[in-house]
């Protein structure tokens, strides 16, 4: 934590300096005890003003836990206070000159541990006016193509690879359009506008290894059933539950937790509705790529199965 407040004090002399305030910062108090007296001054030295809190990647330090240490990460979000404290600190702060905090993270395993008591943000995952915020729909794509100057022809042949490789992608029950992995997109059309050819390899090496953190993600389930579950997903099977969207800061972490779990990080999709419950499916052929060879070993060598290694 020393780390983290290195930076705090850094990023506060800087506002400080920025705004004018008279604000001497006490190097000896707790982290977040020094954000709350920079609340209180900002409020009683500017007259109405207001700040936004812009929070990029919460979960970025819990995730990281994850990969390497996954009880420190139990032991963070069940004894150490420290990250819950500065979010009640930023919500006694809407009160006084806090006036929008907006905050983007992948799993909200972490968001529900680390913020209890930060009971004031709706969270728009999966919210249907958002569905199309998180990728290209196939018109955006068709347009970018055209901004680039490539052909006709050539577009229709780029479409049909993206499709079957990066397309897919639902996050909403109600959505009425599939979205098109944005950040395999733009690596596709670089390579392509570079060297005017398909690119040989259809998938980012820097997307792919980032999902290697799902492995850590996968130790906190305990449920009797996980080996079925991974196995009946890699085979493409669809899965019928209710997204968890509240995830249990005791860590209760079984088979429905695991799913949705796989769900928020990309891994699997909203394919359709059957009953007012999800059913979710590998989105595309380069998660599948990713994924398989990844999950055959798990249950290899978890499970003790024996895989073969055919369609």
């Amino acid at each position: 934590m020393k780390g983290v407040k290195s930076k705090v004090i850094t990023s506060i002399k800087v506002f400080i300096e920025k705004y004018g305030l008279d604000f001497c910062i006490n190097e000896e108090e707790a982290t977040e005890n020094i954000l709350d007296n920079l609340i209180k001054a900002f409020y009683l030295q500017k007259n109405n003003g207001k700040i936004y809190v812009i929070i990029d990647e919460y979960d970025c330090f819990a995730n990281e836990l994850l990969e390497f240490n996954t009880n420190q990460f139990k032991d963070l979000i069940s004894k150490n206070r420290k990250v819950r404290k500065w979010y009640e600190i930023l919500k006694e702060g809407t009160e006084s000159v806090v006036d929008r905090i907006f905050i983007t993270g992948v799993a909200p395993i972490t968001l529900n541990s680390l913020t209890s008591g930060f009971y004031i943000c709706p969270d728009k995952t999966m919210d249907r006016n958002f569905n199309e915020m998180l990728g290209f729909t196939e018109e955006e794509l068709i347009q970018l193509m055209q901004d680039q100057n490539i052909s006709k022809e050539k577009r229709e042949e780029i479409l049909q690879i993206m499709k079957e490789k990066y397309d897919g992608y639902k996050f909403s029950l109600k959505a009425s359009e599939n979205m098109y992995n944005s950040n395999m997109c733009l690596y596709f059309l670089k390579e392509y506008i570079t060297y005017q050819e398909i690119p040989e390899r259809l998938v980012d090496m820097n997307i792919a290894s980032d999902y290697s953190k799902i492995g850590k993600m996968l130790d906190l389930c305990k449920g009797e059933n996980r080996a079925e579950i991974i196995e009946k997903t890699v085979s493409g099977e669809g899965i019928l539950i209710e997204i968890v969207e509240k995830f249990n800061p005791a860590m209760k972490f079984a088979e429905r937790e695991l799913v949705s779990m796989l769900y928020y990080l990309g891994y699997l999709t909203i394919s359709e509705e059957k009953l007012g419950r999800a059913e979710l499916k590998i989105p595309n052929k380069v998660m599948e790529e990713i994924y398989s060879e990844y999950f055959m070993k798990i249950l290899d060598e978890e499970a003790q199965m024996e895989i073969k290694e055919d369609e």
